[in-house]
C-alpha cells in the first residue's frame, strides 16, 4: 500500500474490505473475561454475538467503526452495499442484548476499561451519520458504557499515563466526541472536568517514550484529549507550556518514528499502531494551533514521517491487519475527525457543501447561509422557488444579532423562545452574513435559534448563520426522522446527520416583527404564547414572501387531501383525530385528540398514508385552536386549498 496524505475512495474501500474480512473471523479470539464458575465457559460468538471477530472484542468494535464512518463517507461506492448488508446482520436487537447481557455478568465491571468503552461510544457517534436503524439499535450499548463512564470517573483520582489500553486520554477523547454527538452536556462536563483535573496543570513533558508495545503516544495523546476540552486560545496556551520546544522538533522522541523489527509479533506490532496514532495526533494538533507558529509546521512534518514509516504495512499479517486499518483511517481523516460528524458537518458547510441536519421541528437541508452558490445548490436540490426566503439558523441571539436587527419585541421573543421553534422575520443586519440569494432579495431576513443539542453543535463549531430549510423536495411533506430526510435529499448531502425523530415534527412558527407583530406562519410556538409577550398578532400578508414555507403547495403528497371527513371513501385512508375505528386503513393522528401528538404525527402520517398509493387521503376535522391552527395551515396546503 503507497503512503498518501488523504483518504480516497480506493483507499476506503480497502480498509472496508480488510475490516469486512476479520469482524466476522472468529478465530483467533483473546477474551477479557473472568470466570465465576464452568457455566461462564463458551466461545466468543455466544458472549458476543456481535463483536465476536477480530481477535479482540475491542478490536471488533473499532472495526465496525471504521465500516461506518467508509459508509458515511462514501455512499455511493459498491462498498456500501457489502457494509449495509453486514450491519443488518449483526446490529439486531437480540445481537445487542446479548452483548448487554456480558455487562450484567458478575465481575464485568471491568470489562474492557477503558479503551472498549471509548471505542464503542465512538461508533454509537460514527452510526448516527449513517442511514439505516443501526444507530437507534446499539443505542441501548452506548448508554451502558456511557453509565459506566459517569459512575467511574468520580472514583478514579489519579490518570493512566500509558500507550496501551489502559491509556485515560485516548477513552476520555472518544467519549466526548460521543457526547457532543449525542447531546449529551452532563456526560461532556464530566468528561472535561476529569481531563482538566489529570493533565490541565502539566508542563515541559519530557515524552519518555516509545515504550516497546505502544501503540499511543501518552504525550501526544494527553495533548490530543486537551484540545478538545480548552477553547482554541487556551489550548495554544497550554500546548506551549506542555511542549515548548515542538518547533524546534524536540523531544525528538515525538519526532521520530519508531521502528518495528517483527510485524508477526503482536505486541511489537503496536508500534505500527503508535506510528499511526501519532500521525492522527499531530495532523490535529496541527490543525488547533496558530499557522504561524513553527510549532504547527513541525508537527505536520512529523505526521507525514509517521505515515510514511507504517501506513505500507496495515495489511500483511493478521498480528496488525486485524486493527491497524482503524488508526490509518484516524490518521488519514485527522481534523474531520476530531469530533466526528459535528465536524464532518462543520467542514462541509465551510467547502459549500450541504448537510442533512436534524432539528427538533424537521429535517433541514443546511448550506452556509453566506455562499450563494451552496444556497443556490439548496434551491436546486429541494426544486425550491428562488422567490421564497430560507431561515438563517444561528447558535444564540449573539450571533442572531450579527445577521438581524432585534427590536425591543424580538429580543422578548428571543428571550423566551429561544433555543426553540420560533421564527423572527427581522429587518438584515448591514453587513450581516446572510447572501441575497437566502433572503430572496429581500431587506429582511428570518432568524432561528434551533434548540437540537447537534444542530447547536454544529451551529456552534461552524460559527456563521447556516440556511436549512425542510429538507424535502419542494412540494413534499417535511421528513421528521432520519430515513424520510434521506429519502428526499439524502443524496444531495455530503454529510447527513441522524439526530433521531424530530421532538415537535412542525415546521417553526414564524412571526414578523417589521411594521407590527404579525403571524406569518402558525406552528409549536402558538398565537396564544406570542400574543402573551407582544400583544394582538395581524394576519400573513396575501404576499406573504418574507415567510419560509408559505407556497401553496409546500406541504403535499401526491394523492389528493379532503378536509373535514367524517371517514374514508373507498381506496381512501383516513387520517383521523381522536376516537375513531381501527383499520388497516386508518391512521390517527391522536387517539386522545392530543394536538401536540397530532403535530408531531402528521408529516410521517401523510407520508406514510400518500406511500401506500391510495385514491385519496381524507383527513378528520380538526379544532382550530392552539397547535391546530398550524395543523390545520398545514393541511390546508397539503389540500392545494389555500392560494
Amino acid at each position: 500500500m503507497s503512503s498518501p496524505s488523504r483518504l480516497t475512495p480506493e483507499i476506503a474501500a480497502g480498509f472496508a474490505r480488510i475490516a469486512l474480512g476479520h469482524v466476522t473471523r472468529p478465530w483467533p479470539y483473546k477474551l477479557d473475561q473472568v470466570l465465576t464458575s464452568e457455566a461462564d465457559l463458551a466461545e466468543p460468538r455466544r458472549l458476543h454475538p456481535i463483536f465476536f471477530g477480530s481477535f479482540d472484542w475491542h478490536s471488533c468494535v473499532h472495526g465496525y467503526w471504521l465500516l461506518a464512518a467508509v459508509r458515511r463517507r462514501f455512499p455511493d461506492h459498491p462498498v456500501a452495499e457489502e457494509i449495509d448488508a453486514r450491519f443488518a446482520e449483526a446490529f439486531t436487537e437480540a445481537n445487542v442484548e446479548g452483548e448487554r447481557a456480558f455487562l450484567r455478568r458478575p465481575l464485568s465491571r471491568g470489562f474492557e476499561r477503558p479503551y472498549g468503552w471509548g471505542w464503542l461510544l465512538k461508533l454509537q457517534a460514527e452510526l448516527r451519520g449513517v442511514p439505516g436503524p443501526w444507530a437507534e439499535r446499539l443505542a441501548p450499548l452506548a448508554a451502558d458504557f456511557a453509565d459506566r463512564f459517569r459512575a467511574h470517573l468520580p472514583l478514579a483520582a489519579y490518570p493512566v499515563r500509558t500507550g496501551v489500553h489502559s491509556s485515560t486520554a485516548f477513552a476520555l477523547a472518544l467519549a466526548l466526541d460521543y457526547a457532543r454527538v449525542a447531546g449529551d452536556p452532563d456526560l461532556e462536563d464530566l468528561l472535561k472536568s476529569k481531563a482538566l483535573s489529570w493533565y490541565g496543570q502539566d508542563r515541559d513533558c519530557q515524552a519518555w517514550e516509545p515504550s516497546g508495545e505502544d501503540f499511543l503516544s501518552p504525550a501526544l495523546m494527553e495533548a490530543e484529549c486537551l484540545r478538545r476540552v480548552l477553547p482554541p486560545s487556551d489550548f495554544r496556551a497550554w500546548f506551549a507550556g506542555f511542549l515548548p520546544r515542538a518547533a524546534a522538533g524536540e523531544p525528538a522522541s515525538l519526532f521520530t518514528p519508531a521502528s518495528v523489527s517483527d510485524r508477526s509479533d503482536g505486541k511489537i506490532a503496536h508500534l505500527d499502531g503508535l506510528n499511526l496514532s501519532r500521525a492522527w495526533c499531530w495532523r490535529n494538533l496541527a490543525g488547533a494551533l496558530d499557522p504561524a507558529d513553527p510549532a504547527a509546521g513541525a508537527a505536520l512534518a512529523a505526521a507525514e514521517l509517521h505515515l510514511e514509516a507504517s501506513l505500507p504495512h496495515v495489511a500483511g499479517d493478521y498480528m496488525g491487519e486485524h486493527w491497524l486499518a482503524s488508526f490509518a483511517l484516524l490518521a488519514l481523516t485527522a481534523g474531520e475527525e476530531a469530533q466526528g460528524p459535528v465536524t464532518a458537518a462543520t467542514s462541509a458547510l465551510r467547502e459549500g457543501r450541504l448537510v442533512l441536519l436534524p432539528t427538533e421541528t424537521v429535517y433541514g437541508l443546511a448550506a452556509d447561509a453566506g455562499n450563494p452558490r451552496a444556497v443556490a445548490a439548496v434551491y436546486a436540490a429541494k426544486g425550491r422557488p428562488a422567490f421564497n426566503p430560507l431561515i438563517a439558523h444561528v447558535a444564540s441571539v449573539e450571533a442572531a444579532r450579527e445577521i438581524a436587527v432585534l427590536s425591543p419585541e424580538a429580543e422578548i421573543l428571543a428571550a423566551a423562545f429561544w433555543p426553540g421553534p420560533l421564527t423572527l422575520v427581522l429587518p438584515v443586519q448591514p453587513g450581516g452574513r446572510v447572501c441575497d440569494l437566502a433572503r430572496a432579495g429581500l431587506d429582511t431576513v428570518a432568524v432561528r435559534v434551533p434548540a437540537h443539542p447537534l444542530a447547536r453543535a454544529v451551529l456552534e463549531a461552524f460559527g456563521g448563520p447556516v440556511a436549512a430549510p425542510s429538507a424535502n423536495r419542494s412540494g413534499r411533506p417535511s421528513p421528521t426522522n432520519f430515513a424520510a430526510a434521506m429519502a428526499e435529499t439524502g443524496e444531495e448531502a455530503a454529510v447527513a446527520l441522524d439526530g433521531g425523530p424530530c421532538e415537535v415534527g412542525l415546521e417553526s412558527t414564524v412571526v414578523s416583527l417589521l411594521d407590527q407583530p404579525r403571524l406569518l406562519r402558525p406552528g409549536r410556538v402558538t398565537r396564544e404564547e406570542v400574543e402573551a409577550l407582544v400583544g394582538p398578532l395581524a394576519e400573513a400578508e396575501a404576499d406573504a414572501r418574507r415567510s419560509p414555507g408559505r407556497l401553496t403547495r409546500h406541504y403535499a403528497p401526491e394523492a389528493p387531501v379532503r378536509l373535514e371527513a367524517e371517514g374514508a371513501r373507498p381506496g381512501e385512508i383516513f387520517l383521523a383525530f381522536g376516537p375513531a375505528p381501527e383499520g388497516a386503513e386508518v391512521l390517527n393522528l391522536s387517539p386522545a385528540g392530543d394536538l401536540v401528538e397530532a403535530a408531531a404525527n402528521l408529516f410521517s402520517f401523510l407520508r406514510e398514508a400518500d406511500g401506500r398509493r391510495p385514491a385519496g387521503i381524507a383527513v378528520a376535522p380538526i379544532p382550530e385552536t392552539g397547535l391546530g391552527e398550524a395543523i390545520n395551515d398545514r393541511l390546508r396546503r397539503a389540500a392545494g386549498a389555500i392560494g
